[in-house]
């Protein structure tokens, strides 16, 4: 009888993409209501690390999400329309902002995280339990440095969510 033995162990999220996108539901809410902030998100979803926790931020995640699955050669006063026509139903506080638009038009999320987007999908974006974390599997997570003191928790962090 052969007894296996471990060699390797790896902690942490492991995926043979270059890219991994997580939603994380905290047991209380973390993340705040703040719809402004979306005018100041990085709508470069790839695979350098990012956490985004207030409502705007995680809804112009999900708007960059919709829009990406369209191709279009240019951002054109029609294309946002159609955009708006096409998903205006689950972003309803951008429809006044066409910046909005187009910065999710100009982002991106890495084709390997890229998910359908649908009202159950906006509806956990919108849950304030809900933060989304983006970054890769190739090392270098910023907390994998935690050694376990609160001190030096990273900001915001609390014992109970980090393990």
């Amino acid at each position: 009888m052969k007894i296996p033995f471990l060699h390797n162990v790896r902690r942490g999220l492991a995926t043979n993409s270059s890219s991994s996108h997580s939603l994380v539901f905290h047991a209380s809410p973390v993340a705040d209501d703040n719809i402004g902030s979306a005018a100041y998100v990085d709508t470069e979803f790839g695979w350098d690390h990012f956490v985004l926790d207030s409502l705007g931020e995680k809804l112009m995640y999900g708007l960059t999400q919709a829009i990406s699955n369209y191709w279009s050669d240019g951002v054109t006063p029609e294309y946002i329309a159609q955009m708006k026509k096409e998903w205006g139903h689950l972003f309803p506080e951008f429809m006044g902002d066409d910046a909005l638009w187009v910065n999710a038009t100009n982002g991106y999320v890495d084709h390997q995280s890229s998910v359908g987007v649908d009202a159950e999908f906006i509806a956990k974006l919108r849950d304030p339990r809900v933060v989304v974390h983006g970054g890769n599997d190739n090392g270098g997570y910023p907390y994998d440095s935690w050694d376990g003191e609160d001190d030096n928790l990273p900001e915001g962090a609390t014992r109970e969510d980090l393990g």
